[in-house]
């Protein structure tokens, strides 16, 4: 039988760093993802990961600050089955064991940026009349593209358009106000709704 072995890595000075049981540094003593919604025809949030790490001499313990803000991933191996990609979060805690300490930490998955960017959209000719009144009422294909050119600006996931979902052919435009900047997250929930399956998943293996 192959046994599945989870390793947590983080992203230090640009190349990731293994923090399982052969890190000098700590080990992983848990971790779970909690990804998906709970609610029939509601979307999902950005996926979170809650992990504990034991340290056993005292060196994150001393700086477990320096995780905040470091991109995280948590895979499987053999192979290199991705589960979880994302950031790690303000909020760590410490706690003193009798043979080292344990440090809890959460992280968010990359899609949390799609919720930071909040820019104005483009405009279209489509609504001559109400042109200095809307944004983002581009055709779907369009929206699209410029979504996913924005996250990819900022480093966040992309949008993968096939099927059975393929929104880009979706028949609507769905502008929004001047002055009201929604999320891009908010964005792609609201746009593309339908009476289909949920609108979307992560897939971190591929960052889309």
């Amino acid at each position: 039988m192959t046994y599945l072995i989870p390793h947590l890595e983080v992203k230090v000075n640009g190349a990731w760093r293994d923090l399982t049981a052969r890190s000098d540094l700590c080990a992983l003593a848990g971790a779970s993802v909690q990804w998906g919604t709970s609610e029939i025809g509601k979307q999902p949030e950005p996926s979170v990961l809650s992990f504990t790490l034991r340290d056993l001499h005292g060196e994150l313990a001393a700086n477990p600050t320096w995780l905040t803000g470091r991109a995280v991933r948590l895979w499987f191996g053999p192979g290199h089955t991705v589960v979880f990609n994302g950031i790690i979060a303000t909020g760590l805690s410490v706690k003193p064991l009798h043979d080292g300490w344990q440090v809890r930490c959460t992280a968010t998955s990359l899609m949390v940026l799609w919720k930071r960017l909040r820019d104005e959209g483009p405009t279209s000719d489509l609504s001559n009349n109400l042109k200095e009144q809307l944004h983002w009422n581009v055709r779907p294909a369009d929206r699209v593209a410029e979504m996913n050119r924005r996250a990819e600006a900022v480093g966040a996931p992309q949008i993968v358009d096939d099927m059975p979902f393929n929104i880009s052919s979706k028949n609507c435009i769905m502008p929004q106000l001047k002055g009201e900047y929604p999320s891009q997250l908010t964005l792609l929930h609201d746009s593309f709704m339908d009476y289909s399956l949920p609108l979307w998943y992560e897939h971190p293996d591929d960052n889309s």
